[in-house]
């Protein structure tokens, strides 16, 4: 398979008001891939003498693609001192891209990878993003939310002891207040036996008293 095409297109298009001189078209069309070259420097110049024209000619339409190229560029010309390095070589990798050239001699060039699919991809990353970020922050939220319900589990918890202790303390108020009530009644038991008790004892006074008195007797 070659690596270097070139293709010259010429299209007539009769037209009444045109000069037959003026119905051609012309486009030249090439591809250039897979191809390692060195160059020197003083044989760019001279191909550059060589297609040096005379008369400035008629702009002629180009498209060029070049892929995987690899050029090394070796400066060949003689140094301006003797003490000066030797010059680096320039090495060019051109990936892929497309020289255009129209009929107002203005070069374009521009690259033929998928430009759509790229911004798709940047598109996709920045959602991808985007994503990355909202999952962190529903993760955080997440761990938060799990946080606080730890913390209401353990107001829960508490507010139920305290729930507990309050019911027990209510029992043992009311326990408290029977108590009282049964401690009031046994008083009033008490009182009342009391005075019985003192009731009794007068009447036995009483009964003591009138049997150690002496009988009467009888005239």
């Amino acid at each position: 398979m070659p690596k270097v095409a070139v293709r010259f297109e010429h299209t007539v298009e009769p037209r009444r008001d045109l000069h037959p001189r003026s119905w051609g078209k012309n486009k030249l069309q090439g591809e250039v891939h897979d191809l390692e070259m060195e160059l020197n420097m003083s044989s760019l110049i001279g191909l550059a003498d060589f297609i040096e024209d005379e008369i400035i000619p008629e702009a002629v339409p180009m498209e060029f693609g070049v892929q995987n190229v690899k050029l090394q560029l070796n400066d060949d010309r003689p140094p301006s001192s003797i003490t000066s390095p030797s010059p680096v070589p320039v090495n060019l990798k051109i990936v892929d891209i497309l020289l255009k050239n129209d009929s107002n001699r203005v070069l374009t060039v521009e690259s033929r990878s998928d430009i759509s699919g790229m911004s798709k991809s940047v598109n996709t990353n920045i959602e991808n993003a985007v994503y990355e970020s909202q999952i962190c922050k529903l993760k955080q939220s997440n761990e938060e939310l799990k946080a606080e319900n730890v913390e209401l589990k353990r107001r829960m918890a508490a507010l139920e002891k305290i729930a507990e202790e309050n019911c027990s303390l209510r029992q043992a108020v009311e326990d408290c207040q029977i108590l009282r009530t049964c401690l009031m009644t046994a008083q009033d038991d008490v009182a009342r036996l009391l005075e019985e008790k003192r009731t009794l004892i007068d009447r036995l006074r009483g009964m003591q008293e009138q049997l150690d008195q002496p009988p009467r007797t009888k005239r």
